[in-house]
């Protein structure tokens, strides 16, 4: 992997851990102070961006250097990383499940709709996210199509929309 692809992990790292602390925060603040009252979507807006960017916009033959592929072999990199005793498909595995929690926590923030409905429907509405991005970079070349990346987006969103949930009891 590219020394660029690294520090742009290590910032979606920064920005995920800062976001994580920040969040709570976030809606008691955004309602307390009407000058605040879009801060959530601001928060998404920006999030929703770097998202994109990081996993469509930035990628290059660098970043990518198999090009493009297929892995629909569930839990492939951890079994990488035990057969190769790396760390590099941990390092994947922790990155895509950190990129998601925000989402999780995020949506039903702010599309009040969703907060009727359970945890279940905001994580699948981040898997058919997840799946279409796998697609999309399938299709522009720019990544693999990864169902370890569907899984762990997944799980980072289920970890976010739990969280959500528990702050909004």
């Amino acid at each position: 992997m590219g020394h660029i692809f690294t520090v742009r992990m290590i910032l979606l790292l920064i920005t995920t851990v800062s976001c994580g602390l920040l969040i709570p925060e976030i809606e008691s603040v955004s309602e307390r102070r009407p000058g605040l009252r879009y801060l959530p979507e601001l928060i998404f807006a920006v999030y929703a961006a770097a998202y994109v960017y990081l996993t469509l916009l930035s990628r290059s033959e660098i970043d990518v250097p198999y090009a493009t592929g297929v892995e629909l072999r569930p839990l492939s990199a951890l079994r990488r990383a035990m057969l190769r005793g790396s760390v590099l498909p941990i390092r994947g595995i922790i990155l895509n499940i950190l990129l998601f929690i925000p989402m999780g926590y995020l949506l039903p923030l702010i599309f009040r709709k969703l907060r009727k409905h359970t945890v279940t429907d905001v994580v699948l509405i981040c898997l058919l996210i997840s799946l279409a991005t796998e697609t999309l970079q399938l299709v522009f070349q720019v990544g693999w199509f990864d169902a370890d990346d569907i899984i762990n987006n997944t799980v980072g969103a289920l970890i976010g929309a739990a969280i959500w949930r528990v702050r909004s009891r």
